[in-house]
């Protein structure tokens, strides 16, 4: 939960991350 808000491929919850 550190690369929140990035522009990565971290969709491990929810596909929406990846956006954020």
């Amino acid at each position: 939960m550190e690369k929140f808000g990035c522009n990565c491929t971290w969709r491990v919850n929810s596909p929406t991350i990846v956006l954020l």
